[in-house]
């Protein structure tokens, strides 16, 4: 949410942009039950809320990175609400991908002659059982560019971060500790992603706006789906100079082309 009016002003000038913290994040970690958090939970809640956005119309929706989980399996429930479909950063395969990212930044530790890296990385291997497999992973990645593609905009966004108004001093100061619980909490749902084998196909048209440098989610796999996805649309969007994070690395060009490839639905 804090760092949203960064890769949404453009849109804003067009329609009406709505960012949700998901229960148990950010702004909607008050009175949660943290027992019963899932990830079917936080899908009928995306559908409840695209209801009320949409008070009889229809929206779009787009999901990055775990919202890519969330925003398809919505997709895929309730078709009727939503124009298409956006996923960037979009999950498809857990073991698989967390296979190809390991496998990557290994080969970018190895050719720097890094040793502390590969010390530290091979102590782990996928699949990953614990948040803290994974973030010892996500530490090398994004050093190596496999995250953020450019780096110093991700470092230009800790300003915002801390002082954005949208949040208030008291969700400030508890966002980490919700987060991080959060993570925990969801994490058996992170652990077992397989889009491919589970979903063959789209009442919606279905955009995926791809990092050309992305191996947080390598996107070899979201073509190996995408290829085998049936929709009334189905195309591939790519970002030359993006990783993982468009609304980081690319937030004109992202904007950009939300509109062009978006609005004309619309009309349709």
């Amino acid at each position: 949410m804090p760092i949203a009016r960064t890769y949404s002003d453009e849109l804003e000038k067009h329609c009406v942009v709505a960012h949700w913290d998901q229960r148990g994040a950010g702004a909607s970690c008050t009175g949660v039950d943290w027992n019963t958090l899932s990830l079917d939970q936080i899908v009928n809640d995306t559908i409840e809320l695209a209801e009320k956005l949409g008070q009889g119309r229809k929206i779009f929706i787009i999901g990055h990175s775990w919202g890519s989980l969330v925003g398809v399996w919505a997709v895929e429930r309730r078709p009727d609400l939503f124009y298409a479909y956006v996923g960037t950063g979009q999950l498809v395969h857990r073991d698989r991908q967390e296979q190809i990212s390991y496998d990557w930044v290994v080969e970018q530790a190895q050719a720097a002659g890094d040793t502390e890296a590969l010390n530290e990385l091979a102590t782990i291997h996928p699949p990953y059982t614990t948040q803290a497999e994974f973030a010892l992973q996500r530490h090398w990645l994004g050093k190596y560019h496999g995250d953020v593609y450019q780096a110093e905009k991700e470092e230009a966004l800790l300003p915002t971060e801390i002082l954005g108004p949208e949040y208030s001093l008291t969700t400030k100061i508890r966002y980490q500790d919700c987060f991080d619980k959060s993570r925990e909490y969801l994490l058996q749902d992170r652990l077992n992603i397989d889009l491919l084998s589970k979903i063959h196909q789209f009442e919606v048209p279905i955009f995926f706006f791809l990092g050309r440098h992305d191996y947080n989610t390598p996107t070899s796999l979201v073509e190996e789906w995408a290829a085998q996805l049936e929709a009334p649309h189905l195309e591939i969007v790519w970002f030359e100079n993006a990783g993982h994070s468009l609304g980081i690395d690319s937030p004109e060009e992202f904007q950009m082309q939300l509109l062009e490839k978006l609005f004309p639905l619309v009309a349709e």
